[in-house]
């Protein structure tokens, strides 16, 4: 006989659950504990159906009962904290099963329940999948008047921020077991399972919009290695996965808050013409190049963009007309990586677009709003671009771009930036890449914005044209560990680098090789009074300069016409030399152009640098300074210059004055604890040379020379014919007014016919203080015949006998020649001569020291090192 039982459905308590801990933090489900009360209608209770997780009942609400040979469905009543079912059950039965909702409700088997834990759901509420257990046991003729619901599911609690989101799949990373049909035994209120039967790998859940969504998955599966949630915007297409990275055991009752676990990329591969269902989830399914292009330039895709990796194969890729404008303006930070593949023979090669038509463009990336891309292992070719069109193009809100192990080779342009320009505040990363061949102006790197920043690190740039980089804006530059080699520039712009704007540029352990201007412009140039440049080590080798003027033959190594202060630290200058045709007053591996310029230089070698010319007549030559330019500085410490000259040829035959140094405009020049020695020129076989090293004319110059070693011969061999005039073989020729400063030297002329000094004319002012001054043979130390020449010495030594100088100015005996100089008196002394070249001094710590570092004391030897 069967008869009705009434279950009064009552929830003990009204709970809100709340999550305050991050990353993967988990929390009981509501309700796990809560008792199903009998009446005398046999009611009971259950759990939460509400999806703010509040333990209520909505009318309506299925619980299906199951007992030993049979089932029922009963609806809630009423809705609210409590409610009431009836369940016809047959005569003879003992206990039953109460599973919430009713789909899950299964069958009865020997004393268990068979819970649906189904692999595809659509209903992503809480109530519909806090999937809950109850057991109701008879004791005679009388059911028992308590009845506890226990929770038996793990719940995934998923939030869904968009509409473009259809499904959501759940899969563990080694295809672990998480839905199918799972036995469920409860005995004295203790909960235990069985091994579950039609299993499934992966949980679906169907979306409807946005919104949070619980999927439920079987209690005590490990995941070893982790689980991913892939999200689908429809059957073939996925967005980015959301990965959990680690072990982790699913446990009955707890909800997993997924909103802070970390995001990982998804993967999606590429081939030129696809493969398979070209849905792009493996190679063997690689989408073609034109649905990745779809992809990357429609904004709509950015969930699946963030944080995905497109794998291109080694093939070659050709953009042609269709560059790829990457524009996200209604989406914050989309960033992706796009990474090619590299075998023993081939590569993946982006083949950019020609264009002859319109400006502006890119040839093959567009980069703009709020886009953040990676690009490795790809070479970029072929862009051949009218108008400022790069390879790479980075405008209109561009927010990061990196490239790494990427080859850029023959691209070309008629405006700025061959392979990269750079026009708003991108900042871009270099990282191990090689740019070749590249033609235009910035063949490698074009910026212009004074917001923008540039990392360069660990990379090749040979062999471009009208300049490798060129950056007329900027914010920081920092390029590290690169190579430029063989770069050719034009008309001021820049062989290697030409920065412009307001930039901080620093360069550490780069080499620059070979590069050569033609028509202006150095190495490195610089053409505005605001560019902060510091070079750290590294080495200029091999640069040389030519044109038609002096001043754009000048400069091979750097030209800086703007008025900014540069300064090189450790750097090695070798063998970098200027051709200045028939120009008369060139040469110089250093030109500044301007009034505000300021050179400086510490610890830097400078070795075989030189200047020629193609003409026989004598003119002024310099191989590191040639000054044109009122007001400028040049400031050495601890510099070492050997084996510089200026000749006739390449050779170097025929030595010119000034080839060290040549001064035709008011400068300071400071050099202190500098070591000169061995540099040379070859004596004209025709005509009259005028070698000197330091040739300073026709305008007022103040020179410091201090703690420095200044000995060598201006000459090298001389040769047969023509005449030599004694005074005109000096180290220094002083032939301007001006205001000079040998401070605690060292200067010895070692040929017999020279002199160390020459004041040629003008009304000089030499300061000599603690200066030792030792000719060999019957060489003179100073020389002039011009009596309104003064020289003023303290403590100085200017040989052992009379007549070993020739003097018909002013000139006033020294005391205690064999005195050493007071250290503070020397410094004193290089403060009085040029405040800024002592305030420079002080901030690198270099006085009171001598070449190798060594402290001086109080007392000091005279020189660059101790003797």
């Amino acid at each position: 006989m069967r008869k009705p039982i009434f279950f009064a459905m009552v929830a003990l308590a009204a709970l809100f659950v709340a999550c305050e801990k991050e990353n993967f933090e988990d929390q009981p489900i509501p309700g796990d504990s809560n008792k199903i009360v009998f009446t005398a209608e046999l009611p009971a209770t259950r759990t939460a159906t509400a999806n703010d997780q509040t333990v209520t009942w909505v009318a309506g609400d299925e619980v299906k009962f199951v007992w030993a040979g049979g089932s029922a469905t009963a609806t809630a009543s009423t809705s609210g904290a409590s409610t009431t079912f009836s369940v016809e059950i047959a005569d003879g039965i003992t206990e039953l099963y109460a599973v919430y909702p009713a789909s899950a409700g299964g069958s009865y088997d020997e004393g268990n329940v068979n819970v649906h834990f189904n692999g595809s759901r659509s209903d992503g509420s809480f109530a519909a999948n806090d999937i809950c257990v109850a057991k109701a046991v008879k004791n005679g003729d009388t059911w028992e008047t308590s009845l506890a619901f226990k929770n038996v599911a793990c719940l995934l609690k998923i939030g869904v921020t968009t509409n473009d989101i259809v499904k959501l799949q759940v899969k563990g990373l080694n295809d672990e077991v998480v839905s199918g049909l799972l036995p469920v035994n409860i005995d004295n209120g203790m909960v235990s399972f069985g091994a579950a039967t039609n299993t499934g790998t992966s949980m679906n859940m169907t979306v409807s919009g946005p919104g949070y969504y619980y999927i439920p998955i079987l209690p005590g599966v490990t995941f070893s290695d982790g689980f991913r949630i892939n999200l689908f915007t429809d059957e073939e297409n996925q967005g980015t996965p959301f990965y959990y990275n680690g072990s982790f055991t699913t446990a009955k009752g707890k909800i997993i808050k997924m909103d802070a676990i970390e995001s990982h990329a998804g993967h999606y591969y590429v081939t030129p013409s696809g493969a398979g269902t070209k849905a792009g989830q493996s190679w063997s399914q690689a989408m073609d190049i034109d649905k990745f292009k779809a992809i990357v330039t429609n904004q709509d895709n950015h969930f699946l963009l963030k944080g995905s990796t497109f794998h291109f194969s080694a093939e070659e890729f050709s953009f042609g007309d269709d560059y790829l404008v990457l524009h996200y303006p209604d989406h914050s930070k989309v960033a992706f990586t796009l990474e090619g593949t590299v075998t023993a023979s081939d590569t993946t090669v982006f083949v950019g677009r020609t264009n002859t038509s319109d400006s502006n463009k890119a040839g093959v990336l567009w980069p703009q709003a709020n886009s953040n891309i990676t690009v490795k292992n790809v070479k970029f070719t072929g862009t051949n671009g009218k108008g400022n069109s790069a390879a790479i193009r980075l405008n209109n809100g561009a927010e990061t771009f990196t490239l790494d192990h990427c080859y850029f080779r023959d691209n070309e342009t008629d405006g700025n930036g061959a392979a990269i320009a750079v026009y708003n505040s991108c900042a871009l990363t270099v990282k191990n890449c090689s740019f070749s061949n590249n033609s235009g102006i910035g063949g490698a790197l074009f910026l212009n914005s004074g917001s923008a920043t540039a990392v360069i690190e660990d990379s090749e740039i040979k062999n471009n044209t009208y300049g490798a980089i060129r950056a007329d804006a900027a914010n920081t530059i920092e390029i590290t560990r690169t190579n430029f080699t063989g770069n050719d520039g034009v008309n001021y712009s820049g062989p290697a680098v030409r920065f412009g704007g307001s930039p901080t540029v620093t360069i550490t352990d780069c080499n620059f090789v070979g590069n050569h201007c033609n028509s202006g412009a150095g190495t490195i140039a610089v053409s505005t009074s605001t560019v902060n440049l510091n070079v750290i080590g590294g080495k200029f080798e091999g640069n040389h300069a030519d044109g038609t003027t002096n001043d754009d033959s000048a400069g091979a190594v750097i030209y800086d016409w703007g008025g900014s202060t540069v300064t090189f630290t450790d750097v090695l200058f070798k063998e970098n030399y200027n051709n200045v045709g028939t120009n008369t007053q060139s040469g110089g591996i250093i030109r500044l152009g301007k009034n505000t310029c300021v050179a400086r230089f510490n610890g830097c070698t400078f070795d075989g640098n030189y200047s020629y010319r193609s003409t026989t007549n004598n003119a002024s030559l310099a191989a590191i300074i040639q000054n044109r330019q009122g007001g400028t500085k040049y400031y050495f410490n601890a510099c070492e210059f050997k084996h510089n000259s200026s000749g006739l040829d390449s050779e170097r035959i025929g030595g010119l004055y000034g080839m060290l140094v040549a001064a035709y405009s008011t400068c300071t020049i400071g050099m202190n604890n500098c070591s000169i020695h061995d540099n040379y020129g070859q004596r004209n076989p025709t005509g009259d040379p005028d070698i000197t090293w330091f040739h300073l004319s026709n305008t007022s110059n103040t020179i410091i020379f201090s703690n420095s070693t200044i000995i060598g011969d201006a000459q090298r061999t001389p040769q047969a014919g023509g005449a030599v005039l004694a005074k005109h073989w000096s180290v220094l020729k002083l032939n301007t007014t001006g205001n000079y400063y040998l401070l605690n030297d060292i200067i010895c002329s070692k040929y017999s016919d020279g002199v160390g000094i020459w004041c040629g004319q003008g009304s000089t002012s030499i300061n000599a203080y603690y200066t030792k001054m030792s000719p060999e043979g019957d060489g003179r130390a100073v020389w002039t015949n011009d009596t309104g020449a003064g020289f003023n010495y303290y403590s100085a030594y200017l040989g052992g006998y009379d007549g070993t100088h020739v003097w018909n100015g002013t000139f006033s005996a020294g005391t205690n020649k064999d005195s050493f100089a007071a250290t503070s008196d020397v410094n004193a002394q290089i403060e009085s001569a040029d405040s800024g070249f002592y305030e420079w001094l002080v901030s690198i710590e270099a006085l009171g020291k001598d070449i190798n570092g060594n402290n001086r004391g109080a007392t000091s030897w005279p020189g660059c090192y101790q003797n």
